[in-house]
């Protein structure tokens, strides 16, 4: 949904490339300072086909965010909060909670508990997941491992085109395939956040606006505008997201049991797929699962 293929020529990059220093330096410094994140967020999502209406959903997202544990755990429900879904990320695991019965692709899965390497299952960010620092991202890339490449590659003939220049608090940094382009606008006032990202090639237009919020000193996302623009021969497809967070409380103490597995729905007698130690356990019990 993200994705736009990019293929470069012969690189001639413009600029003081030592102003991509400067965002990734406010970067990092304003997430390194996020030990705690809790709130909830407002989410409208749009399909539309050749100018006509397909659907539109209604979600609310409830977070709570916690760098020392290294534990995310969110619960997205519809507008009037008979559906939910729940998930977790900690010990370097993603734990799914599919309460009741629950169709997921060819499978029907039946008060269970999934267990994945967080490394082999990404969250996702269009689907039931909510992991308020994806939106600090490009669309899920970490906007300092982006920087990071692009000053490595800096010299390599083959690896951009484009430029980076200032204009007053906005660091704009566009980059320039033989049939696409990338341009991203930061914000140094704004803890050198990313602002503005349009990714364009001959038939998906991507457009994506973050506003944030101070609080206490630390930018926070505030709202999130996605437009994804596809026309090819099958005509035009328009998908948007928009998302407004609310009730944001940062580096306030968060109690270790937000991240027990009941917060997700986890109940006795429930079976346990452990997708990460690679073998079932029915009626699981809890507490060895989790020390493994």
């Amino acid at each position: 949904m993200f994705a736009i293929a990019i293929v470069y020529v012969s690189a001639i990059f413009e600029g003081d490339v030592s102003l991509l220093n400067l965002i990734s330096d406010a970067h990092q410094v304003n997430i390194q300072k996020i030990k705690t994140w809790t709130g909830t967020a407002n989410i409208t999502d749009t399909l539309v086909k050749d100018g006509m209406p397909i659907s539109e959903g209604q979600n609310k997202a409830e977070f709570v965010y916690d760098a020392d544990r290294n534990a995310t755990r969110w619960t997205v429900m519809n507008a009037d909060g008979t559906e939910k879904r729940s998930a977790m990320r900690k010990d370097l695991r993603l734990f799914r909670c599919f309460p009741g019965v629950q169709r997921v692709g060819s499978e029907t899965r039946e008060n269970m508990l999934v267990i994945w390497p967080a490394t082999e299952q990404e969250v996702r960010a269009f689907a039931d997941d909510f992991d308020p620092m994806w939106y600090f991202t490009r669309a899920g890339q970490d906007i300092i491992d982006k920087i990071n490449f692009q000053r490595a590659h800096f010299d390599n003939p083959k690896a951009a085109s484009g430029y980076v220049k200032r204009d007053g608090d906005l660091i704009i940094w566009e980059l320039q395939g033989k049939e696409s382009t990338n341009h991203y606008e930061f914000d140094l006032k704004q803890a050198g956040n990313l602002i503005k990202c349009l990714d364009k090639d001959d038939q998906i237009t991507v457009k994506m606006e973050w506003a944030y919020a101070n609080i206490d000193g630390l930018w926070i996302p505030q709202t999130f505008d996605y437009i994804n623009t596809r026309a090819d021969d099958s005509g035009r497809t328009v998908i948007t997201r928009k998302v407004k967070f609310k009730n944001n409380v940062v580096n306030s103490a968060v109690a270790e049991a937000e991240f027990a597995l009941d917060k997700i729905g986890f109940l006795p007698g429930m079976m346990v797929t452990d997708r990460a130690s690679d073998f079932d356990i029915i009626n699981g019990i809890l507490e060895p699962l989790i020390k493994k």
